[in-house]
């Protein structure tokens, strides 16, 4: 039998009522910190958590239509059996938060495959991605079998640098959810700073926003916003580097960017407005289509300083006076720019609301703060721009705020 070396996207369908066998392979120096488990889903995924999980821990589910033989490296599937209980079967792997505190990432793997195997034991299709495209990436969803007018096979292969704790909100867990699917109880203790007590994680979620503001409610305008923001370095995986800019929007240290800034990370820091020493981020969360993302620094001693959101669908109207901060390109200088205008139009993207403004940014300020400028809270984030070539002019768009909480990621 001709097997079927599957790409990342591509679909195989199978036999409606034959039971398969999908086997995990790992090759490797000490490959034990690469973990796997089988998720069980009723609909699409991030729609709603899973149904049931399979690991070596809780080895069987659906009514024992799915089990993990011993080993806890190959798993039973009774494809007729499944019908009704689960639409959707997914493998995913990480490594573990407490093997990336050792700077453990996928790439550290030579090899990490997983095959389908027929009712006969015959071998059907084998997923291997190349373990090298995933650079410090710390999770993936490999691969799953789900029913769609049939049972198919699919290759997925999405690498998430924010680990398992990104992963799992991609597929619609909790927090308490991931973090018993990565074997732990609750979430990992924050680390001591010098001068403070423990500083709350933000790297999960939904982040919850502060009720407090920083600096007080009174705290001038921009000058005061100014150690809020963050300059970001990244190296891309073919080894390129470009900035962009970052803001905390809360004390642990969880900061906005735009995704197209993160992108094709391979690693990503920060530096702070008033700092000088780079911090190591991982990239929590990710949209493309709104071009949003939320990244957070390993060492989780979070910030003094952070930016208030604006209250939902708040102040926002045509006219309205805001300001940006952001870090141009190196060959304006590496010190923040500040520049105002007021917001000349609005539209949507996507249900949101998408603010054009008459305020100048150059290149490298993306995923800078939109604030008003009566009271700092923030309005949006600073994205892309359209250059009308004929007047010789360029409109900076900025999406707003309120898509963190629209895709789930922070909550009051």
């Amino acid at each position: 039998m001709k097997v079927t070396q599957m790409q990342a996207g591509q679909r195989l369908r199978l036999n409606e009522s034959q039971k398969v066998e999908l086997a995990v392979e790992r090759e490797g120096r000490d490959v034990a910190f690469l973990r796997s488990a089988l998720l069980l889903f009723e609909g699409d995924l991030g729609a709603a958590p899973p149904v049931d999980v399979v690991h070596p821990g809780s080895p069987t589910a659906a009514d024992g239509a799915v089990e993990l033989a011993p080993g806890g490296l190959r798993y039973r599937i009774d494809l007729a059996r499944l019908k009704g209980k689960a639409q959707r079967v997914v493998l995913v792997m990480w490594v573990s938060e407490a093997e990336r505190q050792h700077a453990r990432a996928l790439s550290d793997a030579e090899r990490m495959a997983a095959t389908l195997y027929d009712s006969g034991n015959e071998k059907v299709a084998t997923f291997a991605p190349d373990t090298d495209r995933y650079g410090r990436e710390a999770a993936v969803i490999h691969c799953e079998i789900y029913d769609k007018s049939g049972w198919r096979f699919r290759a997925d292969g999405s690498g998430f640098l924010g680990g398992v704790l990104a992963m799992a909100s991609r597929l619609g867990m909790s927090q308490q959810e991931a973090n018993a699917l990565d074997g732990r109880s609750g979430p990992m203790p924050a680390q001591v700073g010098a001068d403070a007590g423990p500083t709350p994680r933000a790297d999960v979620l939904p982040v919850y926003l502060p009720s407090r503001h920083s600096g007080g409610p009174d705290r001038a305008v921009p000058s005061g916003l100014l150690a809020s923001v963050a300059r970001v370095h990244v190296v891309s995986h073919d080894g390129r580097q470009y900035t962009g800019t970052a803001f905390a929007i809360t004390p642990g240290a969880c900061m906005v960017t735009c995704e197209h800034v993160v992108a094709d990370a391979a690693q990503v820091s920060v530096v702070f407005h008033d700092g000088h020493k780079p911090r190591p981020c991982s990239v929590i969360a990710t949209d493309e289509g709104l071009d949003v993302a939320l990244i957070q620094p390993h060492d989780a001693n979070g910030t003094e300083h952070w930016l208030d959101i604006a209250d939902p669908e708040g102040p926002a109207d045509l006219g309205t006076e805001v300001g940006l901060l952001g870090y141009p390109l190196g060959h304006l200088g590496e010190e923040i720019n500040y520049s105002q205008g007021i917001i000349n139009s609005t539209r949507k993207s996507r249900g949101l609301r998408l603010f054009q403004i008459d305020a100048g940014a150059a290149p490298g300020s993306s995923g800078g703060p939109l604030f008003r400028r009566s009271d700092g809270a923030v309005l949006g984030v600073l994205g892309g721009g359209l250059r009308g070539e004929a007047m010789g002019m360029h409109v900076n768009l900025a999406i707003s705020i309120d898509a963190l909480a629209a895709l789930g990621w922070v909550t009051r």
